[in-house]
């Protein structure tokens, strides 16, 4: 692939630092975990649409994904990109179903102090990268992908 390759061995994510305190991982995905690096080239960004869907929710779409077989990329590859956005492909930025793509890195979910269970997203808006987290109870729209990757290429992208 020979492309931009994001270094995630070492990285580590801490929820109650990054969105405040009371915020802890509630599950991680053990094939991201397993995850050391991977190539941007690599990364797809995953759609679980059936034909007349116009909105997914944040769990069905995980369970679709795992479903399908992919590897879903963790707050620890959020956490890179956030940090290095120059490194966010630019084929990223474009329209998806519509609108500006809401791009989730599912292999974390977080518990917030409520309880409620939560992902990270980036998205664009006015030109810049901005990060959230979603509730993941909510139905979203098509736009709203994920960043995964064939599970054939984990063994290449660790």
């Amino acid at each position: 692939m020979g492309g931009t390759v994001l270094q995630l061995k070492r990285v580590s994510f801490d929820p109650g630092t990054f969105v405040g305190a009371g915020w802890k991982i509630s599950e991680q995905d053990e094939q991201s975990l397993s995850v050391a690096s991977v190539d941007l080239a690599t990364i797809s960004l995953g759609s679980v649409v059936d034909d007349g869907d116009t909105r997914v929710g944040g769990f069905e779409r995980i369970s679709r994904l795992k479903m399908a077989g992919w590897v879903l990329l963790d707050a620890r590859a959020f956490l890179v990109l956030w940090e290095n956005k120059r490194m966010i492909p630019r084929c990223w930025e474009e329209r998806i179903g519509g609108g500006p793509p809401h791009i989730y890195f599912d292999g974390t979910i977080v518990r917030s102090p409520c309880g409620h269970r939560n992902t990270f997203c980036l998205y664009r808006q006015g030109g810049e990268w901005m990060c959230d987290h979603i509730w993941l109870a909510l139905d979203l729209p098509v736009n709203h992908v994920s960043a995964v990757i064939k599970a054939s290429l984990l063994a290449k992208a660790s």
